[in-house]
Protein backbone atom coordinates (compact mmCIF):
# COMPACT_ATOMS: atom_id res chain seq x y z
CA UNK A 1 0.00 0.00 0.00
CA UNK A 2 1.38 3.72 -0.98
CA UNK A 3 1.76 6.34 1.25
CA UNK A 4 -0.73 8.28 -0.23
CA UNK A 5 -3.32 5.06 0.30
CA UNK A 6 -2.70 5.00 4.04
CA UNK A 7 -3.29 8.61 4.68
CA UNK A 8 -6.39 8.15 2.80
CA UNK A 9 -7.13 5.09 4.89
CA UNK A 10 -7.13 7.58 7.58
CA UNK A 11 -10.20 9.94 6.40
CA UNK A 12 -12.19 7.04 6.55
CA UNK A 13 -11.72 5.88 9.70
CA UNK A 14 -11.94 8.91 11.06
CA UNK A 15 -15.53 8.94 9.41
CA UNK A 16 -16.55 5.94 10.38
CA UNK A 17 -15.52 5.80 14.03
CA UNK A 18 -17.03 9.87 14.50
CA UNK A 19 -19.86 8.77 13.25
CA UNK A 20 -20.23 5.24 14.66
CA UNK A 21 -19.98 7.70 18.38
CA UNK A 22 -21.68 10.71 17.04
CA UNK A 23 -24.34 10.45 19.66
CA UNK A 24 -21.91 10.24 22.50
CA UNK A 25 -19.51 13.04 21.07
CA UNK A 26 -19.39 17.05 21.39
CA UNK A 27 -15.42 18.04 20.13
CA UNK A 28 -13.10 15.50 18.82
CA UNK A 29 -9.12 15.78 18.43
CA UNK A 30 -8.20 13.46 15.63
CA UNK A 31 -4.15 13.35 14.84
CA UNK A 32 -1.09 11.23 14.13
CA UNK A 33 -0.54 8.98 16.83
CA UNK A 34 3.01 7.79 16.55
CA UNK A 35 4.66 11.13 16.60
CA UNK A 36 2.62 13.25 18.60
CA UNK A 37 2.90 14.27 22.64
CA UNK A 38 0.39 16.34 24.01
CA UNK A 39 1.86 18.69 27.15
CA UNK A 40 -1.30 20.12 28.47
CA UNK A 41 -5.48 19.31 27.91
CA UNK A 42 -6.41 20.48 24.15
CA UNK A 43 -10.08 20.34 25.09
CA UNK A 44 -9.26 22.82 28.07
CA UNK A 45 -7.05 25.36 26.21
CA UNK A 46 -8.87 24.85 22.49
CA UNK A 47 -11.59 22.85 20.88
CA UNK A 48 -14.23 25.23 19.36
CA UNK A 49 -17.44 23.13 18.86
CA UNK A 50 -18.67 24.72 15.85
CA UNK A 51 -15.91 23.82 13.19
CA UNK A 52 -13.53 21.76 12.38
CA UNK A 53 -9.95 23.23 12.88
CA UNK A 54 -6.38 22.07 11.30
CA UNK A 55 -3.37 24.53 11.66
CA UNK A 56 -0.67 26.12 9.78
CA UNK A 57 3.12 25.23 10.04
CA UNK A 58 5.22 27.63 8.87
CA UNK A 59 6.64 25.70 5.70
CA UNK A 60 5.72 26.02 2.50
CA UNK A 61 4.50 24.10 -0.31
CA UNK A 62 7.68 24.59 -2.21
CA UNK A 63 9.39 23.28 1.14
CA UNK A 64 6.64 20.49 1.31
CA UNK A 65 7.53 19.01 -2.24
CA UNK A 66 3.56 19.85 -3.44
CA UNK A 67 4.39 22.57 -5.85
CA UNK A 68 3.21 20.07 -8.38
CA UNK A 69 0.09 19.15 -7.49
CA UNK A 70 -1.25 22.45 -6.75
CA UNK A 71 0.69 23.49 -10.40
CA UNK A 72 -0.48 20.84 -12.66
CA UNK A 73 -2.91 18.26 -11.53
CA UNK A 74 -5.97 18.78 -12.54
CA UNK A 75 -5.06 21.08 -15.34
CA UNK A 76 -3.74 23.83 -12.68
CA UNK A 77 -7.17 24.78 -11.71
CA UNK A 78 -6.31 24.47 -8.01
CA UNK A 79 -2.72 26.55 -8.30
CA UNK A 80 -1.26 27.98 -5.26
CA UNK A 81 1.48 30.01 -5.07
CA UNK A 82 4.59 28.70 -3.83
CA UNK A 83 5.00 30.44 -1.15
CA UNK A 84 1.35 29.24 0.77
CA UNK A 85 2.22 28.15 3.94
CA UNK A 86 0.54 24.08 4.29
CA UNK A 87 -2.33 23.21 6.11
CA UNK A 88 -1.47 20.14 7.85
CA UNK A 89 -3.89 17.32 8.04
CA UNK A 90 -1.97 15.91 10.86
CA UNK A 91 -4.77 17.18 13.24
CA UNK A 92 -8.29 17.39 12.64
CA UNK A 93 -10.11 19.12 15.78
CA UNK A 94 -13.43 20.75 17.09
CA UNK A 95 -17.21 20.13 15.87
CA UNK A 96 -17.75 16.33 15.37
CA UNK A 97 -20.16 17.22 12.27
CA UNK A 98 -17.84 19.94 10.58
CA UNK A 99 -15.18 17.19 10.44
CA UNK A 100 -17.18 14.41 8.94
CA UNK A 101 -18.21 16.83 5.98
CA UNK A 102 -14.51 17.82 6.16
CA UNK A 103 -13.71 14.29 5.68
CA UNK A 104 -16.68 13.68 2.48
CA UNK A 105 -15.07 16.49 1.32
CA UNK A 106 -11.78 15.56 1.14
CA UNK A 107 -12.24 11.83 -0.24
CA UNK A 108 -13.47 13.16 -3.21
CA UNK A 109 -10.27 14.01 -4.37
CA UNK A 110 -8.60 10.78 -4.68
CA UNK A 111 -10.47 9.34 -7.72
CA UNK A 112 -10.02 13.02 -9.87
CA UNK A 113 -7.40 12.00 -11.59
CA UNK A 114 -4.77 8.69 -11.89
CA UNK A 115 -2.21 11.64 -10.37
CA UNK A 116 -4.69 12.40 -7.19
CA UNK A 117 -5.20 8.44 -6.69
CA UNK A 118 -2.02 8.35 -4.70
CA UNK A 119 -1.56 10.97 -2.71
CA UNK A 120 -1.72 12.30 0.78
CA UNK A 121 -4.42 13.95 2.32
CA UNK A 122 -2.19 17.51 2.83
CA UNK A 123 -2.92 18.77 -1.23
CA UNK A 124 -6.44 18.95 -0.98
CA UNK A 125 -6.76 19.81 2.81
CA UNK A 126 -4.70 22.71 1.72
CA UNK A 127 -6.40 23.83 -1.56
CA UNK A 128 -9.71 23.03 -0.07
CA UNK A 129 -8.89 25.66 3.05
CA UNK A 130 -7.33 28.49 0.85
CA UNK A 131 -9.42 28.08 -2.49
CA UNK A 132 -12.29 28.25 -0.14
CA UNK A 133 -13.78 25.17 -1.57
CA UNK A 134 -15.69 24.95 1.94
CA UNK A 135 -17.67 27.80 2.12
CA UNK A 136 -19.56 26.05 -1.52
CA UNK A 137 -20.29 22.66 0.66
CA UNK A 138 -21.54 24.54 3.58
CA UNK A 139 -18.38 23.33 6.32
CA UNK A 140 -16.82 25.63 8.86
CA UNK A 141 -13.30 25.21 7.88
CA UNK A 142 -10.96 27.01 9.98
CA UNK A 143 -7.21 27.68 10.73
CA UNK A 144 -4.91 28.91 13.15
CA UNK A 145 -1.01 28.91 13.34
CA UNK A 146 1.84 27.00 15.09
CA UNK A 147 2.27 29.89 18.12
CA UNK A 148 -1.71 29.57 18.95
CA UNK A 149 -1.52 25.33 20.40
CA UNK A 150 -0.10 22.98 18.11
CA UNK A 151 3.43 22.92 16.80
CA UNK A 152 5.69 21.21 14.79
CA UNK A 153 9.11 20.62 15.94
CA UNK A 154 10.99 20.14 12.50
CA UNK A 155 9.97 23.39 11.50
CA UNK A 156 9.84 25.55 14.51
CA UNK A 157 12.90 26.73 16.48
CA UNK A 158 12.54 25.14 19.71
CA UNK A 159 14.16 27.66 22.45
CA UNK A 160 12.85 24.98 25.63
CA UNK A 161 13.29 21.12 24.47
CA UNK A 162 12.13 20.04 28.34
CA UNK A 163 8.98 18.05 28.18
CA UNK A 164 5.56 19.91 29.76
CA UNK A 165 7.57 23.58 29.22
CA UNK A 166 8.36 22.93 25.30
CA UNK A 167 8.42 26.00 23.95
CA UNK A 168 8.90 27.59 20.62
CA UNK A 169 10.16 30.60 19.26
CA UNK A 170 8.49 33.78 18.61
CA UNK A 171 5.41 32.04 20.76
CA UNK A 172 3.91 33.10 24.08
CA UNK A 173 2.49 30.22 25.00
CA UNK A 174 3.29 26.49 25.16
CA UNK A 175 1.77 24.57 22.33
CA UNK A 176 -0.83 22.03 24.18
CA UNK A 177 0.47 19.36 21.00
CA UNK A 178 3.73 18.68 19.70
CA UNK A 179 3.77 17.10 16.43
CA UNK A 180 6.89 15.57 14.48
CA UNK A 181 8.71 15.20 18.28
CA UNK A 182 10.85 12.43 16.88
CA UNK A 183 12.73 15.19 14.71
CA UNK A 184 14.39 16.17 18.61
CA UNK A 185 16.56 13.80 20.25
CA UNK A 186 16.39 15.80 23.65
CA UNK A 187 12.33 15.88 23.33
CA UNK A 188 12.58 12.55 22.92
CA UNK A 189 14.95 11.83 26.09
CA UNK A 190 12.97 14.62 28.42
CA UNK A 191 9.75 12.77 27.65
CA UNK A 192 11.11 9.19 28.47
CA UNK A 193 12.61 10.71 31.51
CA UNK A 194 9.23 11.90 32.38
CA UNK A 195 7.00 9.38 31.43
CA UNK A 196 9.49 6.10 31.40
CA UNK A 197 7.31 3.00 29.79
CA UNK A 198 6.10 0.66 32.71
CA UNK A 199 7.64 -2.53 30.69
CA UNK A 200 11.15 -2.15 29.27
CA UNK A 201 10.71 -2.63 25.95
CA UNK A 202 13.70 -3.33 23.74
CA UNK A 203 12.59 -2.07 20.47
CA UNK A 204 11.37 1.07 19.26
CA UNK A 205 7.59 0.77 19.81
CA UNK A 206 7.54 3.02 22.85
CA UNK A 207 9.60 6.08 21.52
CA UNK A 208 9.47 6.30 17.62
CA UNK A 209 13.23 8.06 16.41
CA UNK A 210 15.28 6.14 19.15
CA UNK A 211 17.63 3.33 18.22
CA UNK A 212 17.40 0.19 20.57
CA UNK A 213 21.26 1.51 22.07
CA UNK A 214 19.59 4.77 23.01
CA UNK A 215 16.60 2.77 24.91
CA UNK A 216 19.23 0.78 26.59
CA UNK A 217 20.87 3.86 28.24
CA UNK A 218 17.94 5.69 28.69
CA UNK A 219 16.38 2.98 30.94
CA UNK A 220 19.86 2.28 32.72
CA UNK A 221 19.43 5.93 33.77
CA UNK A 222 15.83 6.06 35.10
CA UNK A 223 16.48 2.81 37.03
CA UNK A 224 19.78 4.32 38.23
CA UNK A 225 17.17 7.39 39.40
CA UNK A 226 14.69 4.94 40.88
CA UNK A 227 17.42 3.46 43.05
CA UNK A 228 18.93 6.72 44.57
CA UNK A 229 15.20 8.27 45.15
CA UNK A 230 14.27 4.85 47.22
CA UNK A 231 17.99 5.45 49.45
Amino acid sequence: MSRGNLYQAKTYAYKEFISTYLPYIDRVFACDLSDSLFQSDPFKNFMHQDAVFCYTENITSAQEGETDFFSNYLGGQYWLPNTTLIVTPGVYMGSPIEIIKLMDLIQTFWSLTPDTHYMTDQPPTTMIFYKKFYADHNINFKTFNWCEGCSSVNVNFITNATFGNISILGCTKHPFYIHHYNYRPDILRSFYFQCPPKKYLSNQDYLMGLSNDDLNDLFDEVMKRKKSKKK
